[in-house]
Order: structure tokens, then sequence, then C-alpha cells
């Protein structure tokens, strides 16, 4: 059966309610890249014919972000996904999900980690939706958040033990996305970059 405008309309708290539960609440060790997509792509269908559906979405997962727990991390990729169908769509989601997700000034070593793995599901969806071969478009909300963003990952990167390499790892991976990002960092921003991999990685001997 397909759901067009006006069956979106009508049922999408229904099929909402119905498909979100299979990532929500599913098994944690549920296989994701398989379990996901599916669902995930009925959503991205949802969020481009129906404003209502992203405004339900995001009322209902927003008080989930602050958790560290397994929902938080559905929740953003439930909403990271959302955000990358429309451009409207990406400006709506990322400016309250990116605050909730920054505005927590002292962060355990596992809370860092998961801070990193929610925030990549949004600049993953900026790479899906600006890229080279997209139309020109006006400033989206992520550029709102660079300071911070580079602010949040250099502090991972530079200040953690050299023994927390997975955290590492993960900040420097999320620190290389950002300058692939379609106009996204300033050429001083990008030399930052340059700075935090030369300092830690180039000349690092931790043998971890």
């Amino acid at each position: 059966m397909k759901y067009g405008p006006e069956n979106l309309g009508s049922h999408h708290v229904e099929l909402w309610n119905a498909l979100k539960f299979e990532i929500l609440h599913g098994d944690p060790d549920d296989d994701e890249d398989q379990l996901f997509p599916p669902i995930l792509k009925i959503f991205q269908n949802m969020s481009s014919q129906s404003h209502q559906f992203v405004e339900l979405a995001l009322s209902e997962l927003s008080p989930n972000i602050k958790n560290s727990t397994n929902k938080s991390k559905r929740s953003c990729i439930i909403l990271a996904s959302l955000s990358s169908s429309t451009q409207e769509n990406f400006n709506k989601i990322i400016h309250p999900i990116l605050t909730l997700l920054l505005n927590t000034p002292t962060l355990s070593i596992p809370q860092q980690r998961s801070l990193i793995t929610n925030i990549s599901y949004f600049t993953s969806a900026h790479s899906q939706l600006f890229n080279p071969q997209s139309p020109p478009t006006q400033e989206n909300s992520l550029s709102l958040f660079k300071d911070e963003l580079l602010i949040q990952l250099g502090k991972s990167l530079m200040s953690s033990s050299l023994i927390e390499v997975s955290l590492r790892t993960l900040a420097i991976s999320e620190l290389t996305k950002l300058t692939t990002l379609q106009d996204f960092l300033t050429p001083q921003e990008l030399s930052l970059i340059v700075q935090y991999f030369t300092e830690t990685v180039l000349l690092d001997d931790n043998e971890y």
C-alpha cells in the first residue's frame, strides 16, 4: 500500500507509533544495519510529505536526547534520518537537537563517546543533503554549532588520556568528517583541525 500526502495526514500517528517501537524498544543487540534502513526510509518519506509528522517526532524523541542510553542513540538515528529528507527538515531538527546534545558542560568518558556517536548521525545527514551535486543552498543550522563542535571534539581528542583509544578514535573520525562537509569549515578552522592531528596523531608514540 502506498501512502500519499492525504493518507499520511490521516494516519501518520498510527504509522509512527507502530514503526518507532521497532527501533526504540528493540533488543540492544539487534542488527541495526539490517533492521533500521527500511523503517527509516518510510520515516523519511513521511517527513518529506507531512510537516505534522516531523513535529510529532521532535516532540516525542527530544526528551530522550539527554539520556546516555540506547534510546538516546536510537532517537538520534531516527531524527538524523528525518533531517536528511529536506533542507527545511534539516534546519528544523538540527537546532533544537544539537542544542540539547551540546548543552552539558561536564561529561564522563562514556558520555563523551555517546555524544560524539550521536553527533555523527547528524553530520552524516549533512553529507547526504548538502554535497557538490546538490543545488546551492542557504546557510544551514549545523553551521551555528561549529564552534561548540570543534571545542567538544578537540577536548575529547586533546584532553583525554592516551589510553582512551576508543574516544580519541571517535574524535578523530568526526573531526575528519567535518573537513569533508560541503562549504562548512573556514580555512582557519581547517588549520585548527590539522593542528589537532599534528599534536596528537603524528607526534603520538602511544602503543595502545
